[in-house]
């Protein structure tokens, strides 16, 4: 969406058809058996693992529905060690980022 007001000050807007969906989710505190869950379930859906791209299926609030796109995952992704409990290694809460192609 690009907004801005015109001369008047009356509110111009163009819309797009199509802006790229970003996806995210946050974890919460993490062992590091789950971390490695998540991890393999994201890389087995790898197309390509060099630009860590995926299909991604997901849920449209606004419309309601399933909707499937091609998506990469944020390369600024990092997990950072929090400790260690019961012999695994904890990670403190991380953020993923999917951006659509």
């Amino acid at each position: 969406m690009n907004s801005y007001a015109d001369g008047d000050g009356v509110t111009q807007r163009n819309a797009l058809k199509h802006t790229r969906t970003t996806l995210e989710f946050s974890t919460g505190i993490l062992y590091e058996s789950e971390m490695e869950e998540i991890m393999d379930g994201i890389v087995r859906n790898y197309k390509n693992p060099l630009e860590r791209d995926a299909i991604c299926t997901y849920y449209d609030t606004e419309h309601r529905c399933y909707k499937t796109g091609h998506f990469y995952l944020d390369s600024n992704m990092t997990w950072v060690p929090g400790g260690t409990a019961g012999g695994e290694m904890i990670y403190k809460p991380c953020k993923f980022s999917f951006v659509e192609y």
